[in-house]
């Protein structure tokens, strides 16, 4: 498994693991993410927005991207996946994000498939693109109610 401390784009002067809440991380870009061991702050956050299906944009949660991942990976008996597991790929489907950019829902979700099957997580993302179709027949459902 890849070490994010490495990895991570923000200078050695900056520490890598900053305590939840505090206003350097949420200037420097860092973004939180609730796991089973807690709250950690992770990556440098580059995206600030995303467009949903409706076409309206909002704020870019990354929390949303590690539930599903998580979800995901819970219907896999064989493959579980650990927080730090879990956080290193969310790492990295923000950092093959365009810069500055405005992705859509389902280019965040391509991108999530890429960096779970490129991490060797075949299992994982096979459930995820199962529960992405699952969630795109409820909204069809939904729809064809309205």
């Amino acid at each position: 498994m890849r070490n994010i401390r490495k990895q991570n784009a923000v200078s050695k002067s900056v520490p890598t693991h900053i305590p939840a809440g505090c206003p350097l991380a949420a200037a420097l870009g860092f973004f939180r993410v609730w796991t089973e061991r807690g709250i950690i702050m992770v990556g440098v956050q580059t995206v600030r927005a995303i467009r949903k299906r409706s076409g309206e944009v909002v704020d870019f949660d990354p929390q949303k991207i590690y539930n599903a991942m998580f979800k995901a990976n819970i219907r896999i008996a064989d493959e579980r996946l650990s927080s730090d597991a879990l956080t290193e790929v969310l790492v990295e489907v923000i950092r093959s994000l365009p810069p500055d950019s405005i992705p859509t829902v389902e280019q965040i979700q391509d991108i999530v498939e890429e960096q779970l099957i490129a991490f060797g997580y075949a299992k994982t993302a096979k459930a995820y693109i199962l529960y992405r179709a699952e969630h795109t027949q409820m909204r069809e459902m939904d729809e064809s109610l309205m």
